[in-house]
């Protein structure tokens, strides 16, 4: 793979289609793979954009593509996806694109199977691939936990006095939500917890 040939552009949108844009800078026009999901209302024709860049090239496709993003945490985020055997640069764009970056985080950090498979062209054995691969890599990433309150804010404050560590427990909650098992009394919950910890 080559990276960092090209980190950053910044120019004027001369066309926009929905996998990517070309960007005029200084007269030279660079084409860049940008999902219309991670672009938004920016980048119409015409406007001036700043992309961060990854730029992709392997044996088998030795001319480079660039793939652009709106802020360097989702680069970070996407060349943590490359780590994954199975994800490719185009899939990785996708991932993002459809759970933008704070929810692909998420995701891992609560082991939310299904919130991955939501995405076009993941499966369950490449969305376990992603948890298992980079469930201790996004702690790193700068994201807002999700809020907790009520009877799982005790859940929680119990399970880290009993000496599970908060990413662990943040992946039980993730399990517990997905199954619809997050509400109730704090005994059941714990319990609950307890068991998916126990498996883990």
């Amino acid at each position: 793979m080559l990276a960092g040939v090209i980190g950053w552009l910044s120019g004027v949108v001369v066309e926009r289609e929905p996998e990517g844009v070309i960007l005029d800078v200084g007269g030279v026009g660079y084409e860049v793979a940008l999902p219309a999901g991670l672009l938004g209302h920016q980048g119409q024709p015409g406007e001036d954009l700043a992309l961060f860049l990854h730029t992709h090239a392997t044996s088998e496709s030795p001319a480079p593509i660039l793939y652009g993003f709106l802020t360097s945490e989702q680069r970070k985020i996407f060349r943590l996806l490359l780590r994954v055997k199975g994800i490719g640069p185009k899939l990785a764009h996708v991932i993002l694109a459809q759970l933008g970056e704070q929810g692909v985080v998420e995701a891992i950090r609560l082991g939310d199977l299904a919130r991955l498979r939501t995405v076009t062209g993941v499966g369950k054995k490449t969305a376990q691939q992603v948890i298992l691969d980079l469930s201790e890599q996004v702690g790193s990433l700068v994201t807002a936990q999700p809020q907790i309150g009520g009877e799982l804010a005790s859940v929680v404050s119990a399970l880290i006095n009993m000496g599970f560590k908060r990413p662990q427990v943040d992946r039980a909650l993730g399990v517990l939500r997905s199954r619809g098992e997050a509400d109730g009394p704090f005994d059941k919950v714990l319990r609950r917890a307890l068991g998916l910890l126990g498996e883990m």
